[in-house]
């Protein structure tokens, strides 16, 4: 299930990069969400916040560590291009998870 309450986000940058980013943050929502789980995109002012309901991360603050993973799947490499493209565009990104889900916060300033 998907629910966007996005206003308007005008975001002036690398637009490759940013697909690139907003592609493995949702992929990853809907990879690692449970059974008929939800993804949420929501704007506000320059933030984009993208959360789902899923399994979770146990340790959200190396989740941007080069190979890092918690899973038998995947080289742990995503989410470090992720946080270097976001470096490379001036957004601050920001991660928090339990085990009731996810959410990555991109401020755009």
């Amino acid at each position: 299930q998907w629910t966007i309450k996005c206003r308007s986000l005008l975001v002036k940058t690398n637009s490759k990069a940013l697909k690139q980013v907003l592609h493995n943050i949702i992929s990853n929502a809907c990879k690692y969400n449970k059974q008929n789980g939800s993804v949420i995109l929501v704007s506000q002012g320059t933030s984009l916040s993208i959360s789902d309901t899923g399994i979770g991360i146990n340790q959200p603050q190396k989740v941007f560590e080069r190979n890092y993973t918690e899973h038998l799947s995947g080289f742990g490499i995503g989410l470090d291009i992720v946080k270097r493209l976001c470096e490379h565009m001036n957004i601050t990104i920001e991660v928090s998870s339990s085990d009731k889900g996810t959410e990555f916060i991109l401020d755009f300033k």
